[in-house]
Parts: C-alpha cells; structure tokens; sequence
C-alpha cells in the first residue's frame, strides 16, 4: 500500500491547532496503537503509523520517532519521521533532527531536504546551529544550501545573521546569493544586497537592536511574544500562568 504525501494529522499540528501535551497515560497509549500499526513489511502502512503518532506531544513520543528516523529501512517512512518530529514541541526533537542531517551525501538529499523543512517547523532557535552548521558544510549544494537558508529566514532569529552574511560574501552562485540575500531580508528587515552592506548594517545594530522573545503557548500550539518579563500567554495564561516554551529571539520590527 502506498500513501500519497500529504499529512492532514502533521497539518493541524504545524498550523499550531495542534493538541496540549499529552499525559504519560495517554502517551503510552498513541504507542502502544503505533507498535501495532507499524509492524508490517508494508512501507505506507508504516508511514501512516508515523504520521498518526505525531499528532500526539510528549517527549516520548520524540523518542519512538527517533528510532524511526534512525532505523527504519525506507526513505520515505523516514521522511514522514522528521516531518513529524518537526511538529513536536518537545526540545529533544531538535537536536534528534540535527543528527540526522548528512551534509554532502547525495544519497541522503531527500531526508536532508525533509529534515531542514522540520528544522524550520520547530520555529525554534536551537535549531540554528545545525542549519548553519550544514549550510557551511553544503556550499557546493545549492539545493541544500538554499532550503537550509530558507529554514533560517524562517525561523528568523538574529543567532543566524553572522554566518548567512559569511556565506553571502563567499558565494557568487545564481542559487545561493538569492537565497541567503532573501534569508537576511526576513530576520533583518532590511532590503540590501551584498555581504559588505550587511556587515556594515549590522555592526551598527547589532548592539542597538532591541530582540523580541518569542514562546509557545502548551496548550493550543500557537506562538506569542513577551514584550514585558512577566507577561502571561494570551491564550491559556488564566487557566495556566506559567504557560510558554521558549521558542527563539527576534529583531524588534521598529
């Protein structure tokens, strides 16, 4: 059985209308239905399993996707892996993500382009470092070099800024220039063109910009920023005056 490419489940949780963390009890049920449903030889039954799991957050959820990213035998069950672990809050996904990523293996470019998409769905900071650590690593890829910039301007943090304008002022190619220019043009705001320009900007404001921190709400799944050190979430703050995940920093749009 072979399922298309499209995850309806994986949907509801990147749109942030994604559940609350699950409980332990209810983790171990999502699993227990998932070891059920991906023991079979059948390559989209198991992708369908995969896809189906990631609905649910907790951190072990995290972990029985790792195994899947690590282990399993096909591509494409892969690939609905990372792009589940990309809808997970928990941090580990993260870091499980960045492993995963095999910079310069042109057997692995379509798992690479997967993971990058879900480095960029994690919205996260801590997923800078791999992404610039493969960029680096992927200069003479422009495919991969360009989705990796396209995750960082995604993401938008300032914690990118120095290594795009490195990549930016060594590369010459019709691929990659667009595509670090275009990453610099979201975090920043500023619409400049050459590595020079944006080193100048930047060394004029790096110390000035104000940064903006932005969290996720536990339980709807949707982002929100705090200007003011003790500001609740706007959307489950009443109920749960502690909610918020710290997802990353941004530039003050002003």
């Amino acid at each position: 059985m072979r399922i298309a490419l499209i995850a309806p489940v994986l949907t509801l949780v990147l749109s942030g209308i994604a559940l609350a963390y699950a409980t332990d009890a209810e983790a171990d049920a999502a699993l227990a239905t998932f070891k059920k449903e991906y023991a079979t030889k059948d390559e989209g039954l198991r992708a369908k399993a995969v896809q189906t799991l990631g609905g649910t957050q907790h951190k072990k959820i995290v972990d029985a996707l790792a195994g899947v990213l690590q282990k399993d035998s096909t591509e494409t069950v892969r690939t609905f892996a990372a792009r589940a672990l990309g809808g997970q809050w928990s941090p580990t996904a993260v870091d499980v993500l960045g492993r995963a990523l095999k910079p310069g293996d042109p057997q692995a470019e379509k798992l690479n382009q997967a993971v990058l998409a879900a480095l960029a769905s994690t919205d996260s900071d801590a997923a800078v470092p791999h992404l610039t650590s493969f960029l680096k690593a992927s200069k003479t890829d422009p495919s991969c070099s360009s989705s990796a910039l396209s995750a960082l301007g995604a993401i938008g943090s300032p914690k990118a800024i120095d290594d795009i304008i490195e990549v930016l002022g060594e590369t010459k190619n019709k691929v990659i220039v667009p595509a670090a220019q275009a990453a610099l043009a979201s975090i920043t705001g500023q619409q400049l063109k050459t590595a020079d320009e944006y080193k100048t900007w930047w060394g004029v404001n790096k110390g000035k910009k104000k940064t903006v921190q932005v969290f996720r709400c536990e339980g709807t799944g949707r982002v929100f920023e705090k200007t003011e050190k003790d500001a609740k979430c706007p959307h489950d703050g009443d109920k749960n005056p502690k909610c918020g995940i710290a997802l990353k920093t941004k530039l003050e749009a002003k």
